[in-house]
């Protein structure tokens, strides 16, 4: 088991080479990648304080526009603070690199008890006693040791302030660890992991594109495309559909059938030996080919671009390919649609269903022009109220009649 400290984390981006380095060990080399409780809801409360903050900054200048210009209403509705929200998303984030380690009830009374005493990890600074979080995180993973004997923790940690860099402890520290021996390592950095327990090779382009390129692979990003978009439902994916007279638009559906990969953009690129085998981690951009439903055509053929980090074996017979992490599917530009032979869509067929669109969307304005009329009416009290009253009734009278009303209006007779 790798389990990682706060102080770690805080060094890479769930989007980084070292998460996928750690997502790669997690898969191929069959560890289990854990953080303590504490440091989940270390990470998940730096999150929410920072979006309780930028959520204050927002609603301080949304009122600041609104006092200096009255004039202008600003309709934006910024909805309430839900720093809980914000906590869920970034612990079900994190969750998906590693498993969260419980911190026992009696390791949360230890670590208030060395805060209180100065016992290391925790320590006096500025006159004040700190220290109990990382107490917490420290015991949560020599419990997990104690727990598991057929197990080593790797205890991934750079903060060697408080823990020290693995090759002595203070007091008590070094009596928790005494009981494990050399099942309990600390290691200070991802360096320190990927020297552990890979062995970086070089990169053999050719090989890597070939094996990219393979059915077995293609077969799987497809397979992997189609549960990821299922997954993302009811969200709409944008995509791009040709024309026959050359020209590209966008549609957005709720439906996506990939038919057909292609292998795009390839970039960042690593490769290593793990026990017997060298893998390879690549950044790749997927052009899908898919079946999709748009109102109003109907089944048409579309493209996205979808960017994934593949990691595969570099065993050209048995690669094995996982997806390692994904990006949102994105529509393909039409220099890109042009090369992937997609079924077109008749430049007729087009014109009718925008033809069709556009009924539909004068339909709806008819249906909306009370509401709307109301809303220019409401518009100009606002634009009005230093008026006398008897010139507001006026403009919002001629603002809101139709123009055959204005027009019997002016051509009344004086006092008719």
């Amino acid at each position: 088991m790798i389990i990682l400290d706060t102080s770690t984390l805080r060094s890479f981006a769930l989007q980084s080479s070292q998460a996928d380095l750690l997502r790669t060990i997690k898969v191929v080399g069959g560890e289990r990648i854990g953080v303590p409780w504490m440091v989940m809801e270390e990470l998940a409360a730096q999150q929410a304080i920072k979006y309780q903050e930028l959520h204050g900054r927002a609603a301080q200048a949304l009122d600041a526009l609104r006092q200096s210009a009255p004039w202008d209403e600003v309709n934006v509705q910024l909805g309430n603070c839900n720093a809980e929200r914000a906590r869920e998303h970034w612990r079900s984030q994190w969750e998906d690199l590693a498993s969260v380690i419980p911190t026992s009830d009696k390791a949360l009374r230890q670590a208030l008890f060395r805060e209180a005493n100065c016992l290391a990890p925790c320590r006096e600074s500025k006159g004040q006693k700190i220290g109990a979080r990382d107490a917490a995180i420290w015991l949560s993973a020599v419990e997990y040791a104690a727990a598991h004997p057929k197990e080593t923790v790797y205890f991934v940690s750079a903060n060697t302030k408080d823990f020290g860099d693995g090759s002595s402890y203070p007091y008590p520290m070094d009596e928790d660890v005494a009981r494990l021996g050399d099942r309990f390592v600390l290691l200070t950095s991802m360096d320190d992991v990927t020297s552990r327990f890979t062995e970086p090779t070089e990169v053999d382009e050719a090989l890597v594109t070939g094996i990219l390129e393979s059915e077995a692979v293609s077969s799987h990003i497809s397979r992997a495309a189609d549960a990821y978009l299922s997954s993302r439902r009811p969200r709409r994916v944008d995509c791009t559909v040709q024309v026959s007279d050359g020209s590209t638009f966008i549609a957005s559906t709720l439906a996506w059938v990939t038919n057909r990969t292609h292998l795009g953009f390839v970039g960042e690129v690593q490769t290593y030996r793990i026990g017997d085998h060298e893998w390879c981690s690549a950044a790749v951009d997927w052009h899908l080919v898919g079946a999709v439903h748009t109102d109003p055509f109907g089944v048409v053929s579309a493209a996205v671009s979808w960017p994934t980090v593949v990691l595969f074996s570099l065993d050209r017979g048995t690669p094995r390919p996982t997806v390692l992490r994904e990006g949102v599917p994105r529509p393909v530009s039409e220099d890109i649609a042009a090369t992937l032979d997609l079924p077109v869509l008749d430049v007729t067929d087009v014109e009718q269903g925008l033809a069709s669109v556009r009924e539909s969307l004068r339909a709806t304005l008819h249906e909306l022009e009370p509401a709307r009329s109301a809303d220019s009416a409401r518009r100009l009290r606002v634009a009005t109220k230093r008026l006398p009253r008897s010139y507001e009734g006026a403009l919002v009278r001629s603002t809101v009649l139709p123009d055959s009303a204005l027009k019997m209006d002016r051509e009344a007779p004086p006092g008719g």
